[in-house]
């Protein structure tokens, strides 16, 4: 669906006679939340907005602040423009929303809406009192832009969405297994903003290390992890609690048994995502300490422990669940 951008409004606007505008008291704040770092930036709006009234001829506008918050909701994206006054506090907004997967699409849209508020604002007749300045110009129509959805200056922002993906990794774990061993992952994220809630469900191949005296060690295991997150851009840092089970065996010995036992896991993950439509490639670092470390005994005697600390590194892919 393509973004309309009221040309008529518009043109109604910057051919109205004795009019000229320029943006000395414009400021801009633009906030690009996870998922929607391709928007737009500060000075692309600002250049969107300029060329939007260049050919005006009002007097320069009174100090206005407009903060522009970018959002992905799902698979496709939204700008929430809110006019501040001089104590900070929003006195109006207006949500635009875009079908596509494309933010940039956004850009001329925002700019339609503030520069026609400023025009509104700034068209007052040159001779009499003083007018009282509206909080958002009573005369800005979101008509003007048919994908916008107006709200009433007094009206709170609408509720977050919930963001969920579905995601599998591969990698490599050191310190978990008595030799390095082949990692995979599958796990369930739920995001609202840069925020998220991540279920894991992981498993390490088996892995065999020998012993002294001759025959081997080998252990296998899987577990479950949950993970509160906060996403910084393209980063995501998390904690992580995990329940794991670990099957030990011995091998190559007179008389070889196996046992297994369940322990708890507390750590951290650093990961990096790229998006890509609606899938993301990711890159991830794991770091878990046992709360109480398992071992493998053979003849009574623990020929593998688990060390104090273990990691992983991997990468994935993450599909959105539109």
């Amino acid at each position: 669906m393509q973004l309309a951008l009221g040309l008529v409004a518009a043109l109604a606007v910057s051919l109205s006679p004795g009019t000229a505008h320029a943006t000395s008291g414009l400021h801009l704040r633009v906030e690009r939340r996870a998922g929607a770092e391709a928007c737009p930036d500060e000075p692309a709006l600002r250049d969107a907005v300029q060329a939007r009234i260049a050919n005006a001829s009002l007097p320069p506008p009174t100090e206005r602040t407009f903060s522009v918050t970018y959002r992905l909701a799902e698979t496709t994206f939204d700008a929430t423009i809110r006019l501040l006054g001089s104590d900070g506090v929003a006195r109006g907004q207006r949500v635009l929303h875009s079908s596509g997967t494309d933010c940039r699409a956004l850009l001329d849209a925002v700019a339609l809406a503030i520069s026609i508020a400023l025009q509104m604002e700034d068209s007052s007749p040159e001779s009499g009192p003083p007018q009282p300045q509206q909080p958002w110009p009573s005369a800005f129509d979101p008509d003007d832009v048919p994908q916008a959805d107006a709200l009433p200056a007094s009206a709170p922002a609408p509720p977050p969405s919930v963001a969920w993906s579905v995601g599998a990794e591969g990698g490599l774990a050191f310190g978990a297994a008595p030799a390095p061993a082949l990692a995979g992952a599958l796990d369930l994220d739920a995001r609202v903003n840069d925020w998220a809630l991540e279920l894991d469900l992981a498993a390490l191949a088996p892995a065999t290390e020998g012993v002294a005296g001759g025959g081997a060690v080998q252990t296998w295991t899987v577990g479950a992890a949950l993970r509160p997150c906060r996403w910084l851009g393209p980063f995501e840092a998390c904690a992580s609690v995990a329940i794991d089970r670990i099957e030990g065996s011995g091998e190559g010995i007179p008389h070889p048994a196996t046992s297994d036992g369940v322990f708890a896991v507390l750590g951290g993950r650093l990961a990096v995502e790229i998006p890509v439509s609606v899938l993301a490639i990711r890159a991830s670092a794991n770091l878990g300490a046992p709360l109480q470390r398992p071992s493998v005994s053979i003849d009574s005697v623990a020929v593998w422990t688990m060390p104090p600390v273990s990691g992983s590194v991997g990468a994935g892919v993450a599909f959105k669940i539109p």
